[in-house]
């Protein structure tokens, strides 16, 4: 007699997967699947998970059920048989009711591969995208369906619904809000269609159809600006501690991100570069982890130092760090590290920024605003945006691969054009 086939059971990225081998000349040689949740709660193990394959598997061979024909099993169906290896998991697989209860045993759904997608991965932000999966997709109706049954019209339907969740800033969702949520669910569903759980991702056809970006307020942003004389105060006022003064500086003049700005060495400062200084900007300081990295986009971008900051720089290396720091900066020092000579506070330096505003008499905008305030002036005083673009994003690197001398003198002729200059007497 031939021995009964039992399926098989195996884990990939800390996921446990079922298999059931189906007959020759279908589609596919296995059907594969993530094991779905124990009903008593229990984390599945690789045993529970085999029983549950074995159990399939008998179904399948004994023409109960066709995976090809329905994911979901229809019908009544058997319990795994309890042996020893199986007799501690068999009654987590209980005998289903029918089909809603046949879908829950084999239809794994949107919330809980989500899940357990995010729990295997370990890019920069996942942290905070299962704060998004906890918070924004669990309580959605879509979260409950299985991932085999959705459509580009439940994915709609989400989106929607998303639209009308209030915001705990007053009001509904922003549209970045609703994009960025869509965004998690997007990248899981492309793991699942890997996964082969999905035959195509249903949200490749909403693209069109997300809220356009915009502010809540349209009006937000003409208040986010820094004024010149503005910028000349925090930069001079002796009321400010100088390694901040020379912080703002470097984000006013630059358009620094803050997690740049953080772990700015002296190595990166080339002084002797003409026509205009250079800072090598390749590392940042990551917002979820706080460890040092690359950059938000993974760029080195090379930075003119505007005659202004190299005033501001100069003076800073000479003497003011030193007075700072208690000695004279070497190349791997911090350009504006903390008292005790490491990376500053992100945070902190935002909350710096806000008293440092009160003191002198002025609004105070978030430390993103200074990034803003840079690009906007920069392009008001007659800058090719284009061109500044390759400072404080990412260079083409087709157009501007290699930083030839010529587009280096491009680079400092464009930023030149910044007019911020600080009073004869405190440069």
């Amino acid at each position: 007699m031939t021995r009964p086939r039992t399926g098989s059971a195996y884990t990939k990225r800390g996921v446990f997967y079922i298999a059931v081998s189906l007959r020759p000349g279908t589609s596919k040689d296995r059907w594969v699947r993530p094991c779905p949740p124990r009903s008593d709660g229990v984390p599945v193990d690789i045993t529970h998970a085999r029983a549950v394959a074995a159990e399939l598997q008998r179904r399948y061979d004994a023409g109960e059920w066709d995976p090809e024909r329905d994911a979901r099993l229809p019908g009544a169906a058997k319990p795994v048989p309890t042996t020893p290896a199986t007799a501690t998991t068999a009654a987590s697989v209980p005998e289903p009711k029918g089909t809603e209860e046949a879908a829950r045993l084999l239809g794994v759904t949107l919330i809980e591969f989500a899940r357990s997608w995010i729990a295997t991965q370990r890019y920069e932000s996942a942290p905070k995208d299962t704060r998004v999966i906890e918070h924004y997709l669990a309580p959605a109706p879509v979260a409950a369906m299985p991932v085999g049954d959705l459509k580009p019209k439940h994915i709609l339907a989400f989106i929607r619904w998303l639209q009308d969740r209030p915001s705990e800033r007053g009001g509904t969702l922003a549209p970045r809000s609703v994009r960025n949520v869509y965004d998690v669910v997007r990248r899981a569903l492309d793991a699942a269609v890997i996964e082969e759980l999905l035959p195509a991702n249903p949200c490749a056809p909403i693209r069109g159809r997300l809220p356009a970006i915009e502010d809540k307020d349209p009006l937000a942003r003409q208040g986010w600006l820094y004024q010149r004389d503005e910028i000349v105060r925090l930069v001079t006022d002796p009321r400010i501690l100088p390694v901040r003064r020379v912080s703002y500086a470097l984000q006013f003049l630059t358009g620094l991100r803050v997690g740049e700005l953080a772990v700015l060495r002296w190595k990166d400062y080339d002084a002797a570069m003409q026509p205009l200084g250079r800072l090598t900007i390749a590392r940042a300081v990551k917002s979820v982890s706080l460890r040092e990295a690359q950059t938000k986009t993974a760029a080195v971008k090379l930075v003119p130092v505007h005659p202004t900051l190299a005033v501001i720089l100069d003076a800073w290396k000479a003497s003011g760090w030193a007075a700072y720091m208690g000695r004279a900066p070497v190349r791997e020092d911090l350009v504006v590290p903390n008292q005790y000579g490491k990376v500053r506070n992100t945070n902190r330096h935002n909350r710096d920024l806000g008293r440092d505003c009160k003191r002198i008499g002025i609004g105070h905008r978030h430390q993103h605003a200074m990034r803003h305030t840079f690009i906007t002036l920069v392009q008001d005083d007659g800058a090719d945006g284009s061109v500044i673009r390759w400072i404080t994003h990412a260079p083409p690197r087709t157009a501007f691969d290699g930083y030839t001398r010529a587009q280096w003198s491009r680079l400092c002729a464009e930023l030149v054009k910044l007019r911020v200059e600080i009073p004869a007497q405190i440069a």
